[in-house]
């Protein structure tokens, strides 16, 4: 929510706190969101767990960035 209104939702599905560097590239990216779309995080039919993916199941996906995954601790508690 933002002021009160909700900005984003979703359904089913990932919401993904996403770091991004400067250092990442393109290539680093892909990566990422294949992972994201290809992990087996929900069970199948036969409710064995770990069968399904996001893709699967054509669920949603909401990124929310966060680029203070990306930061550093110095000895002064800041993060950079």
């Amino acid at each position: 929510m933002v002021k009160h209104e909700v900005v984003a939702s979703i359904e089913k599905g990932i919401l993904a706190l996403v770091g991004l560097h400067e250092d990442d590239t393109a290539d680093d990216l892909r990566y990422c969101a294949r992972k994201l779309c290809a992990s087996k995080l929900w069970a199948n039919e036969s409710d064995k767990s770990w069968r399904k993916s996001v893709k699967q199941l054509n669920y949603e996906v909401l990124l929310v960035s966060q680029f203070t995954l990306c930061g550093d601790v110095d000895s002064k508690k800041h993060v950079s």
